[in-house]
């Protein structure tokens, strides 16, 4: 329900920077998707305040907490949860890492788009997992991994973005042209915009094909695997231990 608000919120948040990929005399020919823009976020933020006022959602924000505070019975407690979190979360990062690194050195300049996408996904449930546990490691070692996983974060990020802009754009330029919204000139610029950021959007595409392979290189394998090899028997945090 927060999605579609969350999306045009940030679109017009960022208006300006679209218009600046155009020439100048171009950028006010875009008022009209501006305007059409914000009449969608309006629409779609009433959507989601009824939404809020509902009893469905009055019952989750009451049955949520107490649910979280049930304790759980004896004989339904995983097996994972006997385990040592340090043990649980050196099993979880470097399991996501491999998969991670395998997809992204199994990518190449002819793989669909749905490809790299599903690495953004796994990079994203990797960085989750470090930052969260991150206060079981040294601060320095997960520094460094963390640090690589970010640049490869920032190259899939604007593909997936400038992604999302183009298909984006042209769904509006449909939606404003349906309902006579879509003067010529406007049309020229959006058409206009699009092509700059499909430009962009090849170019992100060739920047990445380094990143991948750093990613998935053997040095960087050795680390995950010495940061978060599995702990030793005997040492803290083990369930020898606990």
């Amino acid at each position: 329900m927060t999605g579609p608000t969350r999306d045009l919120d940030v679109y017009l948040l960022h208006f300006d920077d679209l218009r600046a990929h155009l020439p100048e005399y171009l950028r006010d020919r875009l008022d009209p998707l501006y305007d059409h823009l914000v009449q969608r976020q309006r629409k779609e933020h009433n959507i989601l305040v009824k939404a809020l006022d509902t009893t469905r959602y009055a019952h989750l924000k009451q049955d949520w907490p107490v649910f979280l505070n049930q304790p759980i019975p004896p004989e339904e407690v995983p097996e994972a949860a006997k385990k040592s979190t340090l043990l649980v979360a050196n099993q979880q990062i470097l399991r996501t890492y491999r998969h991670a690194a395998r997809d992204a050195a199994a990518i190449t300049d002819a793989s669909p788009s749905e490809q790299v996408h599903d690495l953004r996904k796994q990079a994203k449930k990797l960085r989750y997992l470090m930052e969260f546990f991150s206060s079981l490691y040294p601060k320095e070692d997960l520094k460094a991994l963390v640090a690589e996983l970010k640049l490869l974060q920032d190259v899939l990020g604007e593909y997936q973005d400038l992604q999302v802009q183009i298909e984006s754009l042209e769904t509006y330029a449909s939606e404003m042209q349906a309902a006579g919204e879509a003067p010529a000139d406007t049309l020229v610029a959006i058409g206009a915009l699009t092509g700059q950021l499909y430009n962009r959007e090849l170019q992100v595409r060739i920047e990445m094909m380094p990143r991948l392979k750093q990613f998935a290189r053997p040095k960087l394998r050795r680390q995950f695997a010495k940061l978060f090899a599995p702990p030793r028997k005997g040492k803290p945090g083990t369930t020898e231990d606990a």
